[in-house]
């Protein structure tokens, strides 16, 4: 089962900052800023996703955020300035 999640980080290297950004998009999230990102994830993306901001989190300034979201919730946010398609669940076929 998938569930909507905000991760969002500050990292201070750019090459952990990189590498964190196409792990998140490589477990199906969407940037919706530079270090922010949104999407459905199940559990175990959801812990991977926090082991992935652990492990880039290596100086003392850095900070991570990986937030659930309720279904519930979503409906009440407001994007301001994003396209219309930005924060909805889009389902994936495997092949």
């Amino acid at each position: 089962m998938v569930r909507p999640y905000l991760i969002a980080y500050d990292i201070s290297d750019n090459k952990s900052r990189t590498r964190i950004f196409e792990n998140l998009k490589d477990l199906g999230l969407s940037p919706v800023q530079n270090s922010v990102f949104w999407g459905y994830l199940t559990v175990a993306e959801f812990r991977a996703a926090i082991r992935l901001l652990e492990k880039a989190c290596k100086d003392a300034d850095d900070r991570g955020l990986a937030i659930p979201i309720s279904i519930a919730d979503i409906g009440k946010a407001k994007a301001i300035n994003y396209p219309e398609n930005v924060f909805v669940k889009v389902d994936y076929e495997v092949l």
